[in-house]
């Protein structure tokens, strides 16, 4: 094959896997400008709920899998709009955004993770790194939280962030203390994380027609949409 034909030839396998999604020309996708994929885990004394969840700025996507009617929660930041999603009958329906619980409850979806932020955020002074360790294949720096810094027993909270994913909390623990009751402990874990969300991750696909907003009830079951205050 000539040089005169390959590079063209190369130029449009180029442009058209860009079309796919996949930019070999330029740089990779990072989870900080372009967000990331996960696969979300809420484990409590109940149980445990996992879901599929996708994150791009200040929009969310939840997916429960197509066990459940309506498995798909959209919540998108600007304009503020949510709705659920049916693959199976190719329908949506419209949310109040204002009533949606947090798809992840007390946990920063968001990559940019500062130590120092969420302890201005708690109005404490004294925090500490724990230790440092690795969690689904990456190394997280722990920092731990206490609501009542030097109590013995006091709630204490510690978050588990990846530095190399744009500092992106991976894992957060809570353990309420033996004054809690029942439900003393919860762990939130996002694994497989994948840096790239699709931009138009806040849009009704194409194809679904619209169906009546539901009448004063929740969204579908949840584990939740939406970031913490």
């Amino acid at each position: 094959m000539s040089k005169g034909l390959a590079c063209p030839m190369a130029l449009s396998l180029a442009l058209t896997l860009a079309g796919c999604g996949t930019d070999f020309l330029g740089a990779p996708p990072r989870i900080g400008t372009d967000g990331f994929r996960a696969l979300a885990s809420i484990e409590e004394e109940g149980g445990t709920v996992s879901f599929d969840l996708a994150v791009r700025g200040a929009d969310i996507r939840r997916d429960l899998g197509n066990a459940l009617p309506w498995p798909v929660l959209v919540a998108a930041g600007s304009p503020r709009q949510a709705f659920e999603l049916d693959p199976a009958s190719k329908r949506f329906r419209k949310l109040d955004p204002s009533r949606l619980p947090p798809v992840l409850p007390d946990f920063p979806l968001s990559p940019g993770f500062s130590e120092h932020r969420e302890a201005a955020r708690r109005g404490i002074t004294e925090f500490y790194r724990e230790s440092d360790t690795v969690f689904a294949g990456n190394a997280c720096q722990i920092w731990r939280f206490e609501d009542r810094p030097g109590e013995p027993g006091s709630p204490a909270t510690t978050y588990w962030v990846a530095p190399a994913l744009d500092g992106l909390v991976v894992r957060v623990d809570w353990d309420r203390g033996p004054s809690a009751g029942a439900r003393q402990k919860r762990t939130i874990e996002r694994r497989n994380v994948r840096p790239g969300a699709k931009p138009d991750l806040s849009s009704v696909p194409a194809g679904y027609t619209e169906a009546p907003a539901p009448a004063a009830v929740p969204p579908s079951p949840q584990p939740q949409p939406g970031e913490r205050p």
